[in-house]
């Protein structure tokens, strides 16, 4: 089925400091993926993101008519959400452009519409408790310098400290 100029294409980005991954989708099925740099509002101006997309995500969809973004990603609080709107609709002048944390995405895919805890375990961490439709409860991550227990940069920045004492086992010396 040629989707090129149908008004059924949902795009969704899964957002990350470091890469963004992307995926086209028409009926519940994919029909594109690709990946561009990360995108976080917290660290670029809504310029620089805009950038981004026209240059690196746009023309990967050319001639793909887009009816609705998704875009799920850190640092995505409700006061930068306007930021990366604004920053998408450069690219893509659609009223259905809806932004969520990446937290959001975990429970959405995690959980769906059942209760539970969603989990975020990478450069940095995040938990909320997920009753179905909304986050309920989550506990602040503090970011970098306060917090993330178990994210990849506590554990990284835990290694290098032990391996410059000398505290690493001789295991993980070798």
């Amino acid at each position: 089925m040629d989707h090129s100029q149908s008004g059924g294409n949902i795009l969704i980005a899964d957002s990350g400091a470091t890469k963004t991954d992307w995926c086209l989708t028409y009926g519940g099925e994919i029909v594109q993926r690709f990946s561009t740099k990360g995108i976080s509002p917290v660290y670029q101006t809504e310029e620089e993101i805009a950038e981004e997309i026209r240059l690196h995500a746009y023309p990967l969809l050319k001639g793909k008519k887009v009816q609705s973004i998704h875009f799920y990603g850190s640092g995505c609080i409700p006061e930068k959400i306007v930021l990366v709107k604004n920053a998408i609709y450069r690219s893509f002048p659609i009223d259905a452009i809806c932004i969520y944390s990446d937290l959001m995405a975990a429970a959405h895919s995690l959980c769906g519409h059942n209760a539970g805890i969603a989990c975020i375990l990478g450069t940095g961490s995040n938990s909320c408790e997920w009753d179905g439709y909304n986050m309920v409860k989550q506990v602040s991550p503090l970011g970098f310098i306060l917090g993330d227990e178990g994210s990849g940069a506590v554990l990284g920045k835990q290694l290098v400290s032990d391996a410059l004492k000398n505290q690493l086992s001789e295991g993980l010396k070798e």
